[in-house]
């Protein structure tokens, strides 16, 4: 099965200006962990759900980046021509 079929894409990533505010309503309305945030159309980390609720709505995303994780997908293909 390709795995772009895995990838969600319901959810448009946030930016450095975004506040803090916008994602506790995010995350009001969805069940995800996590968020994408972007910077200058450049991958930065996600943010969690936890993490937001402890940061105060006026805040932007730009203040809390010491919070943001990293992510990523390790593909082990054993011998498999792709």
């Amino acid at each position: 099965m390709p795995l772009n079929q895995f990838i969600i894409n319901d959810l448009t990533p946030s930016s450095p200006e975004t506040l803090v505010a916008e994602l506790q309503t995010i995350f009001k309305q969805l069940t995800y962990s996590h968020v994408p945030v972007l910077n200058n159309q450049i991958y930065m980390g996600c943010l969690s759900e936890t993490d937001v609720y402890c940061f105060e709505s006026e805040q932007a995303i730009s203040e809390v980046l010491y919070a943001i994780e990293g992510f990523f997908v390790e593909t082990l293909f054993y011998g498999l021509m792709f």
